[in-house]
């Protein structure tokens, strides 16, 4: 992730904002981590702090004004030590012109002037001059290119490769990579509601997991299983690479959530914690080539087993140190808390600490209850107790 340092005049403070917010979406797929002097903490020193994140940054943005060129402290201590590091390769320094100034000739050193490297926006046209904050979103664009380097032009297609051929040949998308991935789970098409779906118990929980994060990708890998999505810049649908799952995975997360479109790939590595990929999205397959792989066997009567047992209001599973169950609300993997008398607790990533009392998980009109009912009740149970972790209870369904 690169270090970014904001160098502004805070008569531009306003435009500042604005820019900040544009970078949002740089910080959101975690190339940058921003910080500027209105981050400062009360009671810090004021050139200490400054200097100290200036001196760590990678990135040095400049916003460029005529108040900025007026301001002693911007030009002749940031701007100018901000050059000095990157004449010695420790960071990069980029302008951004935010208004109509006299820069090009503005002295960085003896031989060398702002205007001999290239601003942003594009074509150094300054922002005040684009219309609607236009020059904002292509300055973040050039600000992305910098950071992540030029793309690279995508290959000639290859119709000989063996997962293209039997795309094109043989297999029609035609299925959800999700379902398609709780049908190998549960061994049957009929697939029951996604609360009925959990895995029950340590060893389930595993082998979902494993298919989820291995089994699935080592088909896409090896070119059995063609696996359709649309790139994050495009409404077309494409075969996805075999090359991609070779640093990727499908989200277990994901996979819990009952809308199918909503799964996603994250980057796989041995060492590092998983991080999501918004390369592709809302994944498909086929189901002959789903039935003509041979996947782990389901174990013997699991299926019939589901579908005659009582539903169970706490299935959980032990991964690494927590404790984890379906999240009633959303079906997402979520830690379960310690019962606090009849109710259970959880922390659910999305819907984050809250408790359900016993009356609603014994009832099975409640328990069982949709999505949308669910989130309705967790909302008026946080409204309720705003300042607590929220307690759902059965009025809250009515």
């Amino acid at each position: 992730m690169t270090s970014v340092f904001i160098s502004y005049a805070h008569a531009d403070k306003d435009l500042k904002e604005r820019f900040v917010v544009h970078l949002s979406a740089l910080k959101r797929q975690r190339l940058i981590d921003v910080w500027h002097d209105g981050m400062l903490i009360p009671g810090e020193h004021l050139d200490s702090a400054i200097e100290a994140q200036l001196a760590a940054a990678d990135l040095v943005i400049l916003l460029v004004s005529a108040d900025f060129i007026y301001s002693d402290y911007c030009f002749q201590k940031e701007m100018q030590r901000a050059f000095a590091r990157a004449k010695h390769g420790h960071c990069k320094v980029v302008a951004v012109l935010l208004k109509p100034c006299d820069w090009r000739e503005l002295p960085i050193d003896e031989d060398s002037q702002l205007g001999d490297f290239v601003a942003l926006p594009k074509d150094g046209k300054p922002v005040a001059q684009w219309p609607h904050e236009e020059g904002l979103h292509s300055a973040v664009e050039g600000i992305k290119r910098l950071i992540t380097g030029p793309v690279p032009r995508p290959p000639k297609r290859d119709d000989s490769s063996p997962t293209r051929r039997a795309a094109k040949e043989m297999f029609v998308r035609d299925v959800w990579l999700t379902d398609a991935i709780w049908r190998v789970f549960l061994g049957t098409w009929n697939l029951p509601p996604y609360v009925d779906r959990a895995p029950e118990g340590k060893s389930e929980n595993q082998r979902l997991y494993d298919l989820v994060t291995d089994e699935f990708r080592q088909a896409a890998f090896d070119g059995y299983l063609p696996i359709w999505a649309k790139r994050s810049n495009s409404s077309l649908w494409e075969v996805v690479p075999p090359e991609f799952w070779k640093d990727c995975q499908i989200s277990y997360l994901t996979a819990h959530r009952e809308e199918p479109t909503k799964l996603s790939a994250e980057t796989w590595s041995p060492s590092r914690a998983a991080q999501q990929t918004n390369e592709w999205r809302e994944f498909m397959t086929s189901k002959m080539a789903v039935d003509g792989y041979q996947w782990p066997p389901v174990p013997s009567g699991y299926s019939e087993r589901r579908s005659s047992a009582p539903p169970v209001p706490r299935p959980s599973s032990q991964i690494g140190e927590h404790v984890l169950a379906a999240c009633p609300i959303c079906k997402t993997p979520a830690e379960l808390l310690p019962k606090l008398g009849d109710a259970e607790g959880f922390q659910c990533p999305v819907h984050e600490r809250f408790r359900v009392s016993g009356t609603v998980l014994e009832i099975p009109a409640l328990r069982n209850a949709s999505e949308r009912k669910w989130e309705k009740a967790w909302k008026r149970a946080k409204a309720r107790q705003s300042d607590m972790i929220a307690m759902i209870r059965s009025g809250d369904f009515a």
